[in-house]
Formats: structure tokens, sequence, C-alpha cells
């Protein structure tokens, strides 16, 4: 019940927060639709091609700040056995962070206190990074679907915010973070 409350009050603060049916990769429902990575056109996030590794062995993805991540990466953590009506995140972190879709696709609604947008996390080449202070959302999950994160803090360092907190999107480096 208190989760359902907080959504409610989530609602009447933030009513771009409803869901809606994103594209591939696009700007709340414009139909803008893209197949190779781009940036999306909120500050705070930005989609991001990691080196794919693949030979007669299989395929590898690293994820560092050297190759591809405008962040160090401090912890790791996956998210799987979800169902479709699973919901996930719903909050801001004080931590950068990056998700990549290794199996299946989700959709992820983003809010940075001024813009929104939503994105199909559906490839594993790629990672949608996302800013401290950015409030984000995982929902749709396809069965079977396994999404890692890595974050740029351990969990106990991280704090967590209901809403988007733009303060910590100030002192963003523009020409990583667009």
């Amino acid at each position: 019940m208190a989760n359902r409350e907080a959504l409610v009050f989530r609602s009447e603060v933030h009513p771009g927060h409803e869901p809606v049916e994103p594209d591939p990769i696009s700007n709340f429902g414009r139909g803008e639709k893209r197949s190779r990575p781009r940036n999306l056109s909120i500050l705070g996030t930005k989609v991001v091609k990691l080196p794919d590794h693949a030979d007669s062995r299989g395929c590898l993805i690293a994820l560092d700040r050297d190759q591809s991540l405008p962040f160090d990466v401090r912890r790791v953590y996956c998210i799987y056995e979800g169902h479709a009506k699973s919901i996930r995140g719903e909050h801001a972190t004080s931590a950068h962070c990056a998700l990549v879709a290794l199996q299946g696709a989700v959709d992820v609604d983003l809010d940075n206190g001024q813009e929104q947008a939503s994105m199909r996390l559906s490839r594993s080449d790629q990672a949608l990074c996302i800013h401290a202070g950015v409030w984000l959302r995982l929902r749709n999950f396809v069965d079977e679907a396994i999404v890692l994160v890595a974050a740029s803090r351990l969990y106990a360092e991280s704090a967590y915010f209901d809403h988007p907190n733009p303060e910590l999107l100030k002192p963003i480096p523009q020409a990583r973070w667009r």
C-alpha cells in the first residue's frame, strides 16, 4: 500500500511519469526511431556503443571509463527473473549508472526535472548511461530479461530520491553527458 501511495504522490508531482509505449529509442512517443545508438535528448542521459569483441568463442563486452563509460565503476549488479508487469527503480540516486540489456528487453522512463524521455533497452552492445539525480523507472520486462547495472558508488554510499534531483545535474560536463 505504501508503494501505491508513493506512486499517486509522484504522479501528482511529476505528471509525465505515466507509462508510455516507447519506440526502440525515442523521446516519449514522438515517433523518432533509430536503429543505432545515439544520445538521448535530455541532459544527464546518453546511449553509448560498447566495444563488442566477437569471435568463434562468443562475444565479450567491457564496461569501463577508458573505453565506454563517463564514470568509474564501483558496483555491478543484475536484475533478472522479473515478469512483464514488474516495475523497478522509480527513484533517482546520487550515483551515476549504466544499464545494459544482456538478454531480452525493458522499457526505461527517465526524468531530469526539466525533461522526460523513454526508451526500449534491448541490445547487449549498448549502455544507457544515467547521471546522478536523474529519476528512472524500468518496466515492461520481456520474459527472461537480464539487465546489468554498473554504478559509480557502492550501495552504502548512495542516497535515493523519490523524484529527480536537478541539483546533482548542475556540475555535468556537457560533452560527456549529452
